[in-house]
């Protein structure tokens, strides 16, 4: 059995720090459980005592912004997630030009393994 708890990296890190209050309790599910967790929580003081129960928490995934809360494009992002992808693919601009890639990255809502 596959369980997904999603959107808890959508909360801010004191919200965070409570859903995992009680780690020892969430890791004994016996079922494979995938949990999305606030990236503050990932890099706090807090990781080791919240998250040191599970066995796995080494796949990260990061979420960017590319749209700030007015729905307003962040350049910044975008570029960021335009770097990452030139990391992996050469020639970028051959295969995705500026505006089509900005298309994408939109479209992905942050997301860089849906990009």
């Amino acid at each position: 059995m596959l369980i997904l708890c999603d959107d808890v990296e959508k909360r801010d890190l004191k919200s965070g720090i409570r859903v995992f209050e009680d780690g020892l309790a969430l890791s004994e599910v016996d079922a494979c459980v995938v949990y999305t967790v606030p990236i503050a929580l990932i890099n706090s003081e807090y990781r080791r005592r919240l998250l040191g129960h599970f066995d796995d928490v080494n796949h990260i995934l990061p979420i960017i912004k590319v749209r700030n809360r007015k729905g307003e494009v962040v350049p910044e992002s975008v570029q960021r997630m335009r770097e990452m992808a030139a990391s992996r693919i050469s020639a970028l601009d051959m295969v995705f030009p500026p505006a089509a890639f900005e298309a994408l990255a939109l479209q992905s809502g942050g997301v860089f393994r849906d990009l």
